[in-house]
């Protein structure tokens, strides 16, 4: 299981980080991870805690419905 929220493009105007090199492109979370399937993804603006462009995704390894048995 795969939970991860980071900042993204735009978040320059409400402070740091700013650098374009640390802020990711829309969509590039989940483009990060290619093999594990979304189970919730976010992209945009939030006022809490504070102003910020973030990203979040919560994913996992194989596909939705697949229950691993061990033996």
């Amino acid at each position: 299981m795969l939970i991860y929220e980071t900042f993204m493009v735009g978040n320059e105007r409400f402070g740091r980080p700013s650098n374009p090199a640390f802020l990711l492109r829309e969509a590039e979370l989940l483009q990060a991870f290619p093999r594990l399937t979304p189970l919730a993804f976010e992209q945009g603006y939030v006022a809490r805690p504070k102003a910020a462009m973030i990203q979040r995704l919560c994913a996992r390894r194989g596909r939705i419905g697949q229950v691993k048995i061990a033996p």
